[in-house]
């Protein structure tokens, strides 16, 4: 009763101290009483919202982290053929690993240690019990969210055998998504339903981002020749066009999941209310789901095809400014929205909107955001377009927060030539990839000391 009124701290009093639980058979030999232990502790042990000075409940939670393991593994041990107590540590692992992850949050464990533990359990327990939604979902999440991007991000060194490495996992995490998505649609029982809902849910979105971020599209290749008055337009490859018509259908199942509202007839004051509800809110279901009618967008302007073209372009600025709108009625609104307005500009320039998209982002500070800007001036080719291009480039470069300094780097030394000006030379430090897009430019750039 306890246990399901949240009152863990009451439960675990019940067998206190809980150093001496091995030293009492009547609750180190039950499961189910370990079982409830080990639950109430990793409630217990949850520093959400905790930051990293604060020693005393870090401290806290550590121990109670500590007796859960204890109790969770002594529950396995009792019965190995019920996936609940593996499956309650695993989760504890998972939540380690994003606590860890968490920024200004705890760093007293180590990362790949907790990684390689949630994989363990996870593992164990879907040996036990294969079909379980929650698993596959915690599985494929853990790896796709978690231990890519630290393998990505986190190594010093990253050569060929981190890249097959990386894409190996990557693999492994998507299958285990889509065989959470499998179960849950096979299911008939409504109880079974609405208990794993809320991850398959997650599991829809999780992999729709997946498909989505996968997706390489030639956008600032193609549009950047465009500026430069070529033809020599980049296709897009199949396997990217694939994985965007899966992003659509998933993201779209990913909505429904958590709502009948109809995606034709989004109701913005509605959403509003429904923000902290879903798994995922409606702002970052409809972004998502605009960034991938807005890839398609893109693909059919790549292949000629203007009904395709039209139809997912004003499907992505439905979404989108939905996106906008409800962000602007809820009551929490944790961050800006300019994300969204750049990916609501980069559709209107699929549709040659070059002036609608400027206006969009006129007064974006953001460095990969005022490139958007100068690329849809720099379309509209006018003196006056230059000028201001010229002008909020200039800004861009000498921004040392700008995160994508090199290509404004290049667009600006690019506008300058255009407008009869000085070029600067562009330094050293420039991406491989800035470098391509330089030379479609003709802006020359210093040789890589690496060559």
């Amino acid at each position: 009763a306890l246990m399901d009124a949240g009152d863990y701290k009451a439960a675990v009093m019940l067998c206190a101290p809980l150093k001496s639980v091995k030293d009492n058979p009547v609750l180190w030999d039950s499961a189910d009483v370990l079982y409830r232990l080990g639950r109430a502790c990793s409630k217990l042990a949850t520093t959400l919202l905790i930051k990293a000075g604060e020693t005393k409940k870090l401290d806290r939670c550590r121990q109670y982290r500590e007796m859960c393991e204890v109790f969770l593994k002594r529950g396995a041990e009792l019965e190995p053929d019920n996936p609940r107590c593996a499956t309650a540590l695993a989760y504890r692992y998972y939540s380690n690993v994003h606590e860890l992850m968490r920024p200004g949050e705890r760093r007293d464990q180590d990362l790949e240690e907790q990684i390689k533990l949630a994989h363990e359990w996870l593992s164990r327990s879907l040996e036990i019990y294969p079909q379980s939604v929650r698993n596959h979902y915690r599985k494929g999440k853990l790896i796709i969210e978690k231990q890519a991007p630290h393998l990505l991000f986190g190594k010093r060194a990253y050569g060929t055998r981190e890249a097959e490495l990386l894409r190996e996992i990557r693999e492994v995490g998507e299958e285990h998504l889509s065989t959470a998505i499998a179960l849950y649609e096979a299911l008939e029982d409504e109880e079974d339903k609405a208990r794993d809902r809320r991850e398959y849910a997650k599991a829809l979105y999780v992999l729709g981002g997946y498909y989505l971020d996968d997706a390489y599209l030639p956008v600032h290749e193609y549009f950047l020749r465009r500026i430069a008055g070529r033809e020599d337009m980049p296709p897009v490859a199949i396997i990217s066009k694939l994985d965007i018509e899966s992003a659509i259908e998933l993201l779209e199942k990913a909505f429904h999941a958590e709502t009948d509202m109809p995606l034709s007839q989004l109701d913005t004051a509605q959403l509003a209310q429904l923000n902290k509800q879903w798994t995922r809110s409606p702002v970052e279901k409809l972004y998502k789901l605009g960034c991938a009618e807005s890839a398609a967008a893109f693909i059919a302007l790549t292949e000629g095809d203007s009904d395709a073209l039209a139809r997912h372009a004003r499907a992505a600025v439905r979404y989108l400014q939905t996106a906008k709108a409800v962000a602007d009625q809820s009551r929490d609104r944790r961050r800006n929205t300019w994300h969204i307005s750049e990916k609501l500009a980069w559709t209107h320039i699929y549709t040659g909107q070059y002036d609608r998209a400027a206006r969009l982002l006129s007064r974006a500070k953001a460095g990969y955001i005022v490139n958007t800007y100068a690329i849809a001036l720099l379309l509209t080719n006018t003196a006056s377009s230059l000028r201001r291009a010229e002008e909020a480039l200039s800004a861009a470069v000498r921004d040392g927060h700008n995160l994508a300094s090199g290509l404004s780097g290049v667009l600006w030394a690019y506008v300058r030539a255009r407008r009869g000006q000085d070029t600067p030379q562009i330094g050293k430090t420039l991406s491989a990839r800035n470098r391509r897009l330089a030379a479609l430019l003709g802006v020359q750039a210093k040789p890589c000391p690496c060559q």
